[in-house]
């Protein structure tokens, strides 16, 4: 009998789904766990773990372990090489993709709207009207019509580019290697260089890697001079110091960012997202990572680990498998 062990807050969350997957698969033993020392208890004969943030020390007691299901996409910060010594497989998801697609269209609306802005100046009575002058209205900028860069071709990217066809766009996507797929994209590149100044807007949609660490970078900060810059993938692809270089010398004409340096833990509850004060600035929006943290993006994560575990149940081994050599 296989034994599949859930320690994710997402058993809890939706056991309509966790029944269904009972009921299909009656021979199967499906677990629950809620904390790390009754997971040591229950992991020692499993042979799958559903576990976000699975640490070596624990995973060892697990013998029989086969495969380790991430619920969502992010993978970064797994133990790699202990993956790979163990001969494990590691399944992530991007079940959540059209969620945070959703959240990017919405933070661009918001910081080329100005939204932010104008809601917290007119809390002081500030209209942004100049009455009397040649040029009364302060303006905001519409997505309608711009040409569009994103680097990222994924889940999450093509969602982008689906979402943004409704506002007309002209979408390049970026990725290192060109399969002639162009779902939802008017063109696709393999050339950063091209794809930072075809943009208007630059959305983020990378996994990171040690090749995606510091895409945008000081060196290339420059080409995004009166671009706007949208990262809803991971912190690091834009170099902590080119993002604050971007803001100060006026190079971005905004940013919206969810992803971030610094993050707040149990014994630091409050902690500012960047050692640079980038959150000071009025043309940028700045979210809690907080991309996927809808109901919807929840149960779309659950729903996609589940078809996992089927596949894996069905055919020994994930629909969705995780490169342990590119680490994505």
């Amino acid at each position: 009998m296989k034994k599949i062990l859930f320690y994710t807050h997402l058993f809890e969350d939706f056991p309509e789904l966790i029944d269904e997957i009972r009921d299909k698969y009656s021979e199967v033993e499906f677990l629950y766990t809620e904390d790390e020392e009754e997971l040591k208890d229950k992991i020692v004969d499993i042979n799958a773990v559903v576990w976000g943030h699975p640490k070596e020390s624990v995973l060892e007691i697990a013998k029989n372990l086969e495969v380790v299901f991430i619920p969502f996409t992010g993978v970064n910060k797994l133990p790699f090489e202990y993956f790979k010594e163990r001969g494990l497989i590691v399944s992530n998801n991007h079940g959540n993709g059209i969620i945070v697609a959703e959240r990017a269209v919405a933070l661009s609306l918001a910081v080329m709207g100005r939204i932010v802005e104008f809601h917290n100046d007119m809390k002081e009575g500030e209209w942004h009207r100049r009455y009397g002058s040649k040029n009364p209205f302060d303006l905001w900028t519409s997505l309608q019509n711009k040409n569009v860069s994103i680097l990222g071709t994924g889940g999450i990217g093509k969602n982008i580019a689906r979402l943004l066809k409704g506002f007309n766009c002209n979408i390049m996507g970026y990725k290192r290697k060109i399969n002639g797929e162009m779902e939802n994209f008017d063109h696709l590149t393999d050339d950063l260089t091209t794809a930072l100044n075809f943009g208007d807007i630059i959305y983020i949609a990378l996994p990171l890697t040690e090749k995606t660490k510091s895409t945008i970078n000081l060196e290339n900060i420059e080409l995004l001079k009166d671009k706007f810059l949208i990262n809803v993938a991971r912190g690091e692809i834009v170099q902590e110091e080119a993002l604050y270089k971007g803001l100060n010398d006026g190079i971005l004409k905004g940013a919206a960012i969810d992803s971030w340096y610094n993050y707040p833990n149990a014994e630091k509850p409050y902690e500012l997202p960047s050692k640079y004060n980038v959150h000071r600035f009025k043309n940028i929006v700045i979210s809690p990572h907080a991309a996927s943290h809808s109901f919807e993006g929840k149960k779309y994560q659950l729903e996609y680990t589940i078809e996992n575990i089927e596949y894996y149940l069905d055919n020994g081994k994930p629909k969705y498998v995780v490169n342990l050599e590119e680490k994505y």
